[in-house]
């Protein structure tokens, strides 16, 4: 799997069903609660890794699901200076 990245772990106890809709996963507990776990969007998922200074990894999803101009934007909003620039666009050196 490229790109999978957890960003969350739980253990519940007393798992009765366990429900995929609406694009979450539902959990339901034997004490009557339920859980909803979904996916945050790309741009969030963006900010949440640059945030913990995970830059490889946000790197790494922004080229999978990115435009090269897009990748330009990042670059530009994030400050990061890409090791290969996306579409062969030359970076300036920094000194």
């Amino acid at each position: 799997m490229q790109n999978k990245f957890i960003a969350f772990a739980a253990g519940f106890n007393d798992v009765t069903q366990v429900m995929h809709e609406w694009g979450s996963l539902f959990v339901l507990t034997g004490d009557g609660k339920m859980y909803q776990l979904s996916e945050k969007d790309f741009q969030t998922k963006l900010d949440m890794l640059f945030r913990k200074h995970l830059y490889e990894i946000a790197i790494s999803l922004a080229k999978t699901q990115s435009t090269p101009s897009a990748m330009v934007e990042i670059y530009k909003v994030y400050r990061v200076l890409p090791r290969n620039p996306p579409g062969g666009l030359s970076c300036p050196s920094v000194e």
